[in-house]
């Protein structure tokens, strides 16, 4: 059992970018969805698509799974390894401790070079997009 969702996203991620896989597969929930659609716009991932599978005894319940596409920086190298964008991802507000930031102390991250996820009234959001909104919230994760 999981019990922080958003760090084993992260960790799927980041396993799967630097095992070189094209996606990566992991359970449902509107969270996470909404977290991997900030991370297409912001350009660390290609897509996100939602898969239903049915269970082969016959039950009507069916799961519900995120398929992620990872995306690479360059084509491979000499040795044919892929560089992911997702160089390393770090999970800002947990479970034991909330970490708020208004607009005026939300800053670029690592210098430009990342991208931070928020969670506003407005949804879940990059940092670029909630300056331009002119909204703090939840800082949820900086990728980069």
């Amino acid at each position: 059992m999981v019990t922080d969702p958003i760090a084993d996203l992260i960790a799927r991620l980041r396993n799967a970018g630097q095992a070189g896989h094209a996606s990566a597969v992991l359970p449902f929930s509107k969270i996470k969805f909404e977290i991997a659609n900030a991370l297409v716009r912001a350009g660390y991932l290609k897509d996100v698509s939602v898969v239903e599978k049915t269970s082969e005894s016959g039950k009507k319940t069916a799961f519900k799974y995120l398929d992620l596409t990872i995306s690479y920086s360059s084509p491979a190298d000499r040795s044919g390894k892929k560089t992911p964008k997702i160089v390393d991802a770090w999970r800002v507000s947990k479970v034991s401790r909330r970490i708020y930031s208004g607009i005026k102390s939300l800053k670029p991250a690592r210098q430009g070079f990342g991208a931070t996820i928020l969670s506003t009234t407005k949804g879940i959001l990059t940092d670029k997009e909630a300056r331009k909104a002119k909204l703090g919230g939840e800082v949820l994760l900086t990728v980069w």
